[in-house]
């Protein structure tokens, strides 16, 4: 029984792409950054969603997205490591993979090098076996 629900969380997850969700904006300036927090609503077991957060620069500096870090295997941040400079924009792309039923939080933590303390990307949702 174990080998064939594996099985099938398996070839449900091969050559899967991930959903394209929300796309949100930040402007990076000089102050404190709040967190910013996507409403995945519900998905299924094996499911992927990919949210995008565009960050322009709005200060006279390049700014650089020093690291982003994650605290489950459920989520796969991507982001530019050149810095963003003076008015450009760069995307931090975040993948999201439902593991285990229930409702969720989860977050990534980004640490920018024009600030001193990091803010949070939070996902939250519920994850069941099917819809």
């Amino acid at each position: 029984m174990l080998i064939t629900v594996l099985a099938v969380f398996i070839w449900n997850c091969q050559g899967q792409q991930a959903s394209r969700g929300e796309t949100k904006m930040m402007e990076l300036t000089d102050s404190a950054y709040e967190d910013v927090v996507y409403e995945l609503g519900t998905l299924v077991v094996g499911q992927e969603q990919e949210v995008v957060l565009t960050l322009t620069n709005k200060t006279p500096k390049p700014v650089l997205i020093n690291n982003v870090r994650v605290f489950c295997g459920c989520t796969m941040p991507e982001y530019q490591t050149e810095p963003i400079l003076p008015e450009a924009s760069s995307d931090l792309k975040i993948r999201f993979v439902a593991d285990s039923p229930g409702l969720f939080n989860k977050a990534v933590r980004v640490y920018l090098s024009n600030q001193d303390d990091p803010f949070d990307v939070q996902f939250t949702g519920e994850i069941t076996q099917t819809l």
